[in-house]
């Protein structure tokens, strides 16, 4: 059986347990808010209340963070478009002018041959 699978069903019994122990009269709590004093409810709700609220604040801020790679693979796509643009028009130009192009490979020691063939 799967790890996941067993680990589940002794988790649910774990806290089925804990609820069945805590499920009397005598565990019971209130809890103080800062204007509002809750009747007494027992603990295994509290704590199972505690747990499903902070897993709907961890849900909300894991959709938030990623949703941001989203936003960054949009920014490089459009950077790329812009690179090409920019080794295409740079193709042309050494595809015009080849003397001028030359020149240029004698000024800086690189030519346009060692980069390969454009995008």
């Amino acid at each position: 059986m799967p790890v996941k699978f067993v680990s589940s069903i002794i988790l649910i019994a774990i806290v089925g347990i804990f609820c069945g122990f805590n499920w009397g009269e005598e565990s019971r709590a209130s809890i103080n808010l800062i204007f509002y004093k809750t009747p007494e409810i027992p603990v295994f709700l509290i704590i199972i209340i505690s747990f499903l609220a902070g897993f709907i604040v961890m849900a909300v801020f894991s959709a938030m963070k990623s949703s941001q790679p989203r936003l960054e693979a949009k920014s490089s796509e459009s950077k790329k478009v812009e690179l090409k643009a920019e080794v295409q028009e740079r193709q042309e130009k050494i595809d015009e002018n080849p003397a001028e192009t030359q020149k240029e490979e004698k000024d800086d020691g690189v030519s346009p041959s060692d980069f390969g063939t454009a995008l």
